[in-house]
């Protein structure tokens, strides 16, 4: 059996989509026949391999940015034309619904034997799942709540739908070594206890909880915060740290005495169907967690 991955994903990239692609792909070439399609890689693909701790290299085919709009239906039908000479019991996967909406119009292929993972219910318009999520052969999802949410508005039988949260790479963590270097660029070089999270620091993510935390334990701990954010942040006891590629996450994490990921519970998605991959990451690292219930 092949089995192919369509993507429009870019690499590298700071989106924890991307390394969950990745990993995905990386455990589905070694049980069969497989490739992974994605738009472009910045840096040759030995590169990105060694970025997202790859230890069993893969194919991986280039299709090109797609500059017209939409973007996805071009991306399909590239993608279209480039399948038609797979054989014919080859296995589609695929996680953007833009994308599998096209390829379930441009290709009989893909409609009548693809896979879809189902990462986002309220993404994009009802429509596109209506057409997409019935004729799949089968939806993979991470929460218990999303097979709740498509059987109720989909109507789509619970024996089509199976439930895997996301996980981590253990092996990306046992082979690392705390940063050595994280101390020496804290400002007051204190040995305080490090506070750390690593992702979006945007409001429903937590970045007002964990300023807020930091005004309270000004003299107690350093909190050093990794990715980038939309506004300054200029508290003596925070480190910004913005630019850091995949293969420095572990060695960050690692390197911390807590990791924190103070979600809100006001956002509906988040508290209903997120399934964060930082966290996995974080228990993997084997260090006190502070987390949103």
């Amino acid at each position: 059996m092949k089995l192919l991955y369509l993507t429009t994903l870019s690499y590298p990239s700071r989106f924890a989509n991307r390394l969950q692609v990745m990993k995905m792909a990386e455990a589905f070439s070694r049980i069969a026949g497989f490739k992974l399609f994605v738009s472009d890689t910045q840096e040759n693909i030995d590169s990105v391999f060694e970025s997202y701790h790859v230890t069993r290299p893969f194919h991986i085919e280039k299709m090109g940015q797609s500059k017209l709009w939409p973007r996805s239906f071009w991306a399909a039908w590239k993608l279209a034309q480039k399948i038609k000479n797979e054989p014919n019991d080859a296995v589609f996967y695929i996680r953007e619904i833009p994308l599998a909406f096209w390829m379930t119009i441009l290709s009989k292929k893909f409609r009548s034997r693809f896979f879809f993972e189902a990462q986002s219910l309220e993404k994009f318009h009802r429509f596109f799942y209506k057409v997409v999520f019935p004729r799949a052969r089968g939806i993979i999802t991470t929460t218990r709540k999303k097979v709740e949410v498509i059987q109720q508005t989909l109507g789509i039988p619970s024996t089509r739908i199976h439930v895997f949260g996301n996980a981590v790479d253990l092996e990306e963590f046992q082979h690392a070594q705390p940063d050595a270097t994280l101390r020496e660029n804290i400002p007051s070089g204190s040995k305080r206890p490090i506070v750390m999270y690593a992702g979006s620091l945007e409001k429903d993510y937590g970045i007002y909880t964990m300023i807020e935390a930091a005004k309270l334990l000004s003299d107690e701990a350093t909190f050093v915060l990794i990715g980038a954010c939309a506004f300054d942040i200029t508290l003596p006891n925070i480190l910004r740290i913005e630019r850091v590629s995949r293969r420095e996450i572990p060695q960050y994490l690692l390197a911390a005495d807590v990791l924190m990921a103070p979600y809100s519970d006001k956002n509906y998605h988040i508290k209903y169907f997120s399934v964060p991959v930082k966290v996995s990451e974080y228990m993997a690292a084997g260090k006190p967690i502070i987390i949103s219930d």
